[in-house]
């Protein structure tokens, strides 16, 4: 019955979410861990093991012992329909029968990330659309969202998406270089070319100037309106509106803590959640750099050891982009005052 998605601990941890919660519909006379240890075999993700019993124990004590189908979201994706905005990509991680359901951990979690201009841009702006259409916001609000939408445009065209040079530290240029010591040939040439080259700092200075001016403006203006907050965290929660609330949008949430609907912008858990949340726009190392200098240094050495032509330019520019994006999270710290009211 396990499914066998594979992937780290917390996306086998979904897996075996399901594979209990159709076990204890099959066998609704036997405990949980009585279920879980007579089918050790079928779970993946035995670190999670009291995670993963206390979170099904939270779903059938609201729903009760009667789940039919489950699967991992990940494998209905292709059937799903065209996204409004942005790029097609799951936000339920579960489905149990007609629940759509996004699996959190008991730890820090991203909300909504975005590095595609138009995903970025499609959470604020649809979410901004149905809170217009839903609510009555006033004159001051109506000003800000204005504002906002500026803010979201600049940021939109000059940074989410946009992939700028760092200037490495001495220090961690020679860190990474030293990697390639293995392989005489490579080293030497890098060596000479790190040590030649010139960079300029775009990421530096394009960072200074979006943290002083356009990222302020965005989280001033959620900061003053919280409702509006809730609706883009509900968006970013859920993609509701970027499926018409279809498959693969998310309708609940489940963690070890319990089950909790995302139907709605004012659902308990969203406003809890959009108080807690955290917006920001920053840069992450770009392409093979997001996996880290060992796993880096790792394929071009490959290159090599395949006879391929290795360009040191272009392995040192690799090196120091980065890639803008978007992200909206909770922080352990914060996940600690995140309070879901009854």
């Amino acid at each position: 019955m396990s499914i066998g998605h594979e992937g780290g601990n917390a996306k086998k941890f979904e897996d075996d979410l399901v594979t209990l919660a159709l076990l204890s519909s099959e066998n609704p006379s036997m405990s949980l861990i009585e279920l879980y240890d007579a089918n050790a075999d079928k779970f993946a993700a035995t670190v999670y093991k009291d995670k993963t019993i206390g979170a099904i124990e939270k779903l059938n004590e609201r729903f009760g012992k009667s789940w039919k189908t489950g699967n991992n979201s990940n494998f209905g994706l292709d059937k799903a329909p065209a996204p409004v905005y942005g790029v097609k990509s799951a936000k339920s991680d579960i489905v149990l029968d007609d629940k759509a359901i996004s699996v959190k951990l008991d730890t820090a979690f991203v909300v909504a990330s975005a590095q595609n201009k138009d995903e970025f841009y499609g959470i604020f702006d649809r979410a901004i659309e149905y809170f217009v259409e839903t609510t009555s916001p006033s004159a001051k609000t109506l000003e800000d969202i204005a504002l906002l939408r500026e803010a979201l445009i600049i940021a939109r065209d000059n940074y989410v998406g946009e992939v700028k040079n760092r200037k490495l530290p001495n220090a961690r240029k020679v860190k990474i270089v030293d990697k390639f010591k293995d392989v005489a040939s490579l080293y030497e040439s890098l060596s000479e070319y790190v040590n030649t080259v010139a960079t300029a700092d775009t990421y530096g200075e394009a960072t200074k100037d979006l943290k002083g001016n356009i990222l302020k403006t965005i989280q001033d203006i959620l900061k003053r309106n919280v409702e509006l907050k809730q609706y883009i965290i509900w968006e970013g929660l859920t993609s509701t509106l970027k499926y018409n609330g279809e498959f693969p949008s998310a309708q609940w949430v489940l963690s070890p803590d319990g089950i909790y609907s995302i139907k709605n912008p004012n659902d308990p858990y969203v406003v809890a959640c959009a108080k807690v949340a955290k917006f920001d726009i920053r840069g992450l190392p770009n392409g093979r750099m997001r996996s880290g200098s060992t796993a880096f240094t790792k394929y071009y050495k490959k290159q090599v050891e395949a006879g391929n032509n290795v360009d040191v330019a272009t392995l040192y520019n690799e090196m120091i982009q980065m890639a803008f994006g978007m992200k909206i999270d909770i922080s352990s710290a914060n996940l600690k005052k995140l309070k879901v009211a009854e």
